[in-house]
């Protein structure tokens, strides 16, 4: 049986103790992933109607994924992946750098189609509040369904 860790000094030290270990920090054989977005690269885009649906990153997206890259340099992070798209790619590469990060690039990452490319033609629905994704008696975590589900799921396996 593993041995119990000391009692906290404090109530903060204690609820702190309580994050850590319900959050993985510093547990041995825990693999941490981070799943970031690209940089900004529609700021300079006049409209997606020009064919450019893979547009790369703006000024504003590259220096996004330079200060990205400042942070991930004191994580700890030792390995970096994007989707083929280029924005993706450029922000893995610019963030990488400064590990000396080359990133795999792998076409399961790509992103969900969604309702926005289809310009308004379907109606949104109501935002479903936080309350009703999670099921008190598990203290489980349930997203709404998404059309495109079955196909996410084939490409993260």
């Amino acid at each position: 049986m593993p041995e119990a860790a000391p009692a906290p000094k404090s109530v903060f030290l204690g609820a702190l103790a309580r994050l850590h270990e319900r959050f993985l920090v510093d547990v041995e054989g825990v693999t941490e992933v981070w799943l970031i977005r690209h940089g900004d690269a529609y700021a300079e885009l006049v409209s997606l109607d020009d064919s450019n649906i893979d547009p790369p990153l703006s000024p504003g997206g590259r220096r996004e994924a330079a200060s990205l890259g400042k942070r991930l340099a004191v994580a700890g992070v030792s390995a970096i992946w994007a989707s083929e798209i280029i924005r993706a790619r450029e922000t893995a590469e610019i963030a990488g750098a400064p590990l000396g990060l080359i990133p795999q690039v792998d076409h399961r990452l790509r992103e969900a189609k969604t309702r926005w490319e289809d310009a308004g033609a379907v109606a949104e629905p109501e935002p479903t509040p936080w309350s009703a994704w999670v099921k008190p008696e598990a203290g489980a975590f349930e997203p709404p369904p998404h059309p495109n589900l079955a196909a996410i799921a084939s490409r993260v396996r």
